[in-house]
C-alpha cells in the first residue's frame, strides 16, 4: 500500500527541513525492546507503535535514497505504507475488543500523526550520523538493528484477530 502523495510529500518535507543542531540522537525506545513487550504482554499497542516506527523509518530511508537508487527509495515508500497499514488494522482490531472506535481512516489519521513526530526524529538521526561517520546508518549499530527489527516484522505480519477474519 502506498500512502497518500500529500501525506508522502508532507512527510518528505519534514525530512528534508529537519534542522541539525548539537543535541544528541533521538532518545527512542529501541523496536527490539517494543517487540519484545508485545511478545511479553500480547498488548498490541506495543506492536502497533513498532509499526509506527517502522513506517517512519522507512519514509526517512526513502528520502535519503530518493535521488541516489529511485527503485531502492519506491521499495522503502511502498514499505512504509504496508508498515502504516498493518499499524492501523492493529489499532482497530485493539478498539474492536475495548469497544472503541473502528473507523479504518481515522486509524490511519492518528498514525499519521504519529509520522509528523517520528520521521523528522529519523531524519535527525539519519543526518547527525552523515557528520559524524559519513553514513547515514552503516555505521549505526542500533539504527542498522532498527532496519533489521522492521525486516523481521514486513516478514512476519501480525495475524489479524478473530474478530477482523
Amino acid at each position: 500500500m502506498k500512502l497518500p502523495p500529500s501525506t508522502l510529500l508532507a512527510l518528505l518535507l519534514l525530512t528534508l527541513t529537519t534542522h541539525l543542531s548539537a543535541e544528541e540522537r533521538p532518545k527512542l525506545v529501541k523496536l527490539e525492546t517494543l517487540t519484545g513487550k508485545y511478545a511479553d504482554t500480547q498488548d498490541t499497542s506495543y506492536l502497533i507503535t513498532a509499526y509506527q516506527r517502522c513506517s517512519a523509518l522507512y519514509i526517512s530511508t526513502s528520502a535519503i535514497l530518493e535521488s541516489r537508487s529511485p527503485k531502492a527509495s519506491t521499495l522503502y515508500e511502498e514499505s512504509a505504507g504496508t508498515a502504516m497499514a498493518f499499524s492501523s488494522l492493529l489499532a482497530v482490531a485493539k478498539n474492536i475488543e475495548s469497544g472503541g472506535d473502528t473507523d479504518y481512516a481515522r486509524a490511519l489519521e492518528r498514525n499519521t500523526i504519529a509520522l509528523e513526530i517520528l520521521v523528522p526524529s529519523y531524519a535527525k538521526w539519519f543526518n547527525l550520523n552523515w557528520l559524524e561517520y559519513g553514513s547515514y546508518f552503516e555505521d549505526d549499530k542500533i539504527l542498522s538493528s532498527e532496519l533489521t527489527t522492521c525486516q523481521f516484522l514486513m516478514d512476519n505480519p501480525p495475524s489479524p484477530p478473530d474478530k477482523l477474519k
